[in-house]
């Protein structure tokens, strides 16, 4: 039994600390806007919003409408302003995206459509695929095909996650003393019951 209260202690004191995702469907830009550091926590290069019904080609549909963003030169890099543990995004285009992620200059990871994924792509895949990579440490996200081919939604990273948010150091032990005190005490009252 006290093994239990002591579990669901430590859960509830870091309930609320859980690490949330941030999803960006860039549906609040104007069309054709260069995507620079519109959003908190990331910066992109190489991105434009491209409008469903204006200038966004019906065959590279949004996720959300209106807007994606489209790249301009084959390439579309978000830059973390402090570390993430996730990046992800909804990716249509028409040849293979590949999504490599970066800890300053070291290669975390990488993941491919593995070809075309417009409607009536002759691959058989369809658009909007989900590509995404979870790592620690993550500082940079880049998304590459060949220039003016691809589109991007629903950008989602994660922050990394902390038991107590700005308190670094000092926090975690405080923390960490609550809970020993909580479960003697609760040891203590057992014994003498």
């Amino acid at each position: 039994m006290k093994s239990v209260i002591g579990t669901t202690l430590a859960l509830s004191l870091f309930a609320c600390c859980d690490a949330y995702a941030d999803v960006i469907t860039f549906d609040n830009l104007p069309e054709l806007t260069i995507v620079t550091n519109e959003f908190p926590g990331v910066s992109f290069t190489g991105a434009q919003v491209l409008t469903a019904g204006s200038n966004l080609n019906p065959l590279f549909p949004p996720v959300s409408n209106p807007n994606v963003v489209g790249d301009l030169n084959g390439t579309i890099t978000a830059t973390f302003t402090t570390p993430v543990t996730s990046v992800g995004a909804f990716v249509t285009g028409a040849t293979s995206i590949t999504e490599t992620v970066f800890s300053g200059a070291t290669m975390l990871g990488s993941v491919s459509t593995g070809g075309a994924n417009f409607i009536g792509a002759d691959t058989g895949l369809p658009p909007n695929i989900f590509l995404s990579i979870s790592d620690f440490g993550i500082t940079s996200a880049v998304f590459t095909a060949t220039p003016n081919s691809f589109t991007l939604d629903n950008f989602t990273f994660t922050p990394v996650p902390g038991p107590i948010v700005g308190a670094g150091l000092p926090g975690i032990i405080l923390a960490c003393g609550v809970l020993l005190a909580l479960a003697r005490s609760r040891r203590r009252r057992q014994l003498v019951a």
